[in-house]
């Protein structure tokens, strides 16, 4: 048996990266600290452009905010409302604790002008600049009321909790919290955000999980090993009112797992089990003060360990990529009989069929999405008047008998439905004016961007994606050319990709971006921007790029400048190797990032739970049992048996023998000389992920 201290530090920009974080963290240049910035919203935006207050005459609006303590409450602030303008000479009177503002209708595309934000990105958003010394902490009263006649709409989101809007009938000598929007049958709050320059009390973020096994071992290959002690330390800057708390969990599985790992303990009272060889640390950043933060350039690990055999074999070669995970979860549509539907009556594996790669399966899928209906962009939103959800079964019916609008948010929804009924992981991108998409490629290993309804022209229907020297480039590599004026070797291809803008003026739409957090719009259309496209963005749930060039848009309060989180990575499995005390034989664990992996199939039967029953159904007259898996969910829709048996599995394969079915940890028992090692995943879907080889030499 042998005892060592094994060191393992996180320091630099490109290394800090690699942790998840929250939006109250930061890091540039190497450093980590809280953001600058609180955004105030009791709301998502979770609405339809007919969710409506009218403020005129004696009718006002007020909003509460509760700010946090300290003095200053913030060295700035702005105030966003989603208003509808009824013209050029109406006047709206914006009252921040007694101080008016008087707001003016604003053409769009413009610059800032009195104190107003006003261009794109600011249409329907009125953004106030609002003097500091304004607020206070505690309660905080906005109200909004015209003066001159004018009548103007404000968006509004159902709920009843917290009743921080209210509307006066009575010109503010009364108010209610109850019966707001039109006809006073609205309870819930209206769209109004504070924006404050200041620091949030507390932000994390979090290491990728790490084997103190190989670690120990100083090779691929890790040895049996106890730990004993983990003392995580940080190394920056804390200054009076903040500080930096550690807390540390570990593991048996090379990703978290709740049935297998420890919960989160302050790293002091860390104590690890027999068995845990994988984990992690995180740092929460606090302060009590609103302009001062605490600054965190490294971290160092020290862990004593013991190790309980001799090394033996080697790691001769490795296709073993690490795994790159996002901050935020991302909902993946799972099959169900909605997505069997898609794939049936629209024929979708005919459309794909014969296609060499999943990019060209993403080719066929794109142009098949922008051929199913004309005149997408009809000013009258065709026969209903109607914009349809985020729906691609819903949205292609629609398009077929010219009964709804259907432009580039409809393309784009129909492209991610298709693929996501396919097995093909895609979700859609905002920018400006626009709604586009982006899939997952296993043929090269990245995200994919696609510009499905960029082209208004039934003519053309140009359907394009972006190349950078024969390389198919994902938004983030498209907004970085387009932002660093390097759009050398980039072109759109596709049909009709070359009669389209020019790449330069069409990247320029990422001057802002951002991408939502779920593709399973056919499980449920909700939480989401219902009407997105009909009315100015609103929904507060996107996860919105932000850099040094590139400031938060003042309403939206998820942003990141994180990389990963735009482009973390799918369908790969990794391959972690421990030598066991038997001479020739490894210890095998996989970790995968497959979406809609059966959970049983990853940490075996013993944490699968059993089957639930429900009651009779009560027009069938039978009892039902509804089959559950813990990542999947219930299927909750019948008639569907294929797609409720889940073929998902992780497999491998030894020295070029066919694939077979796996448990995610298991014995490898290796021959003298060269030892060849495949593993892969196949989801719900039955899509096969690439393969990830090792070759061990015993």
């Amino acid at each position: 048996m042998s005892f060592q201290e094994v060191v393992l530090r996180w320091q630099g920009q490109d290394v800090l990266d690699g942790a998840t974080r929250d939006v109250g963290v930061d890091v540039y240049g190497g450093e980590a600290k809280l953001a600058r910035r609180l955004i105030l919203a009791d709301e998502m935006g979770n609405c339809t452009g007919r969710d409506v207050e009218v403020i005129r005459g004696l009718v006002w609006g007020r909003k509460d905010f509760w700010v946090g303590d300290g003095e200053p409450v913030a060295a700035s602030a702005r105030l966003s409302i989603w208003l509808r303008c009824p013209g050029a000479t109406a006047e709206l009177v914006v009252e921040v604790n007694g101080h008016p503002v008087r707001v003016h209708h604003r053409p769009t595309f413009q610059s800032q002008d009195e104190g107003i934000l006003v261009g794109y990105w600011h249409t329907n958003w009125c953004t106030v600049e609002v003097e500091a010394a304004w607020l206070h902490p505690g309660q905080n009263v906005v109200t909004l009321h015209t003066d001159d006649g004018s009548a103007w709409e404000i968006l509004l989101e159902t709920s009843r909790w917290p009743n921080r809007s209210s509307k006066s009938v009575d010109g503010g000598a009364t108010w209610d919290f109850a019966h707001l929007g039109y006809d006073d049958c609205y309870d819930g709050e209206y769209l109004i955000r504070l924006e404050l320059e200041r620091y949030p009390a507390e932000g994390w973020m979090a290491s990728p999980a790490f084997d103190l096994s190989a670690t120990a071992s100083g090779d691929s290959l890790g040895q049996p090993t106890q730990i004993n002690r983990i003392v995580v330390a940080g190394e920056g800057d804390i200054t009076s009112g903040t500080k930096i708390d550690f807390e540390l969990r570990s593991g048996a599985t090379p990703a978290y797992e709740p049935a297998a790992w420890s919960h989160w303990v302050p790293a002091q009272e860390y104590r690890a089990r027999p068995g845990d060889r994988f984990a992690q640390w995180r740092a929460t950043l606090r302060t009590d003060l609103p302009l001062a933060t605490p600054r965190l350039r490294a971290v160092e690990v020290r862990a004593d360990v013991e190790t309980q055999t001799a090394p033996w074999g080697r790691l001769s070669g490795a296709e073993n990529p690490a795994l790159v995970y996002p901050s935020n979860p991302f909902g993946y549509q799972r099959p169900f009989s909605r997505t069997r539907m898609m794939r049936e009556r629209w024929n979708l594996q005919e459309v794909v069929a014969g296609a060499k790669n999943d990019l060209e399966q993403m080719e066929r899928i794109a142009l098949w999405a922008r051929d199913q209906w004309s005149d997408g962009w009809n000013g009258k939103w065709n026969a209903l008047h109607f914009c349809p959800p985020w729906d691609g079964p819903v949205i292609l019916e629609f398009g077929r008998h010219s009964l709804g609008v259907g432009m580039c948010t409809q393309y784009s929804t129909v492209f991610v439905h298709a693929c996501a009924s396919l097995g093909i992981t895609a979700h859609h991108v905002i920018h400006q004016s626009h709604c586009t998409a982006e899939a997952w490629s296993d043929h090269w290993g990245k995200w994919v961007w696609y510009d499905v309804g960029g082209d208004l022209n039934d003519e053309t229907r140009a359907v394009y994606r972006a190349d950078r020297n024969g390389v198919p480039m994902s938004v983030l590599e498209a907004r970085a050319a387009w932002e660093d004026q390097k759009c050398d070797g980039v072109e759109f291809v596709g049909r009709n990709a070359q009669k389209f803008l020019p790449v330069e003026k069409r990247l320029g739409f990422f001057d802002h971006y951002c991408i939502v957090l779920r593709n399973n719009q056919m499980t449920s259309p909700h939480p989401g921007e219902l009407e997105h496209g009909i009315v100015t963005y609103h929904y507060d749930d996107y996860l919105w790029w932000r850099d040094a060039q590139t400031p938060a848009l003042p309403y939206s309060s998820r942003t990141s400048s994180r990389p990963g989180d735009f482009t973390w990575t799918l369908n790969r499995t990794r391959i972690h190797l421990q030598r066991t005390g038997e001479p020739g034989v490894l210890d095998v664990r996989l970790e995968t990032t497959m979406p809609n992996m059966a959970r049983d199939r990853i940490l075996g039967p013993a944490h699968h739970p059993p089957a639930i029953h429900i009651p009779a159904d009560p027009v069938h007259g039978e009892m039902e049992t509804m089959g559950w898996d813990a990542n999947l969910g219930p299927d909750w829709q019948r008639g569907a048996p294929e797609d409720t048996v889940f073929p998902a599995a992780l497999q491998c394969c030894e020295d070029g023998s066919t694939w077979r079915d796996t448990p995610a940890q298991f014995n490898w028992t290796l021959k003298p000389g060269a030892n060849r090692l495949g593993a892969r995943a196949v989801n719900a879907f039955c899509v096969q992920g690439p393969a990830s080889w090792v070759t061990v030499e015993y």
